[in-house]
């Protein structure tokens, strides 16, 4: 979590997609956003990402290169 343009600035930079979705019964509300699990290098440079729900081999693929 962050400030407001924290969060606007790394919504930005990873293009992530976020909704308000206002709830009817209440003045509550839920967050929309992407789930996307990227994978970082050790000096915080993005290497890859996985879609959420990528099976558990695909995801070894995918982190495997870097290790």
């Amino acid at each position: 979590t962050g400030s407001d343009a924290e969060l606007k600035e790394a919504e930005s930079e990873y293009r992530i997609y976020v909704a308000k979705v206002p709830q009817a019964s209440s003045d509550d509300y839920l967050i929309d956003h992407s789930s996307i699990i990227y994978v970082m290098g050790t000096d915080g440079r993005y290497l890859a990402e996985m879609p959420a729900g990528l099976p558990p081999k695909a995801m070894a693929a995918t982190i495997e290169p870097y290790l």
